[in-house]
């Protein structure tokens, strides 16, 4: 499948839930020679979709936010519980609410990625000055 045809059907995904069957039959008119299980399998790795069965067929539809991004925002929330002064990311995970499985390390990354967060003195979690 070639990026233009992904992109031609994934725009055609509304708010609500597209049947997989439609979506594969899109991209074969549009040259795919991709099997459906393909395409599943592709959507499914994805972390801008959800595939779910509903009732004998599988839907398509646009994910909310990724687990990644979840997850800063909890790193955020902990910090802040605390008052906002720089933690260790072995306390920042001991904060975080138990669906999250995480390591010091993605913390850490995290935090550095983050345009909310940062890294100070001696690796310790902090929220970025001008940031609420």
């Amino acid at each position: 499948m070639t990026p233009e045809t992904y992109k031609s059907i994934t725009d055609a995904i509304g708010a609500d839930a597209t049947p997989l069957n439609q979506l594969h039959a899109a991209a074969r008119d549009r040259g795919s020679v991709w099997s459906i299980e393909q395409l599943h399998l592709l959507l499914s790795c994805l972390d801008d979709w959800r595939v779910e069965k509903s009732g004998d067929d599988w839907v398509v539809h646009r994910a909310g936010r990724s687990l990644e991004e979840e997850l800063a925002d909890a790193i955020v929330a902990a910090v802040q519980s605390q008052g906002g002064k720089p933690l260790p990311a072995a306390v920042v995970m001991s904060l975080l609410p138990s669906k999250f499985t995480t390591s010091e390390a993605q913390v850490r990354k995290l935090a550095k990625d983050s345009s909310r967060l940062q890294i100070v003195g001696p690796g310790l979690i902090a929220i970025r000055k001008g940031v609420q």
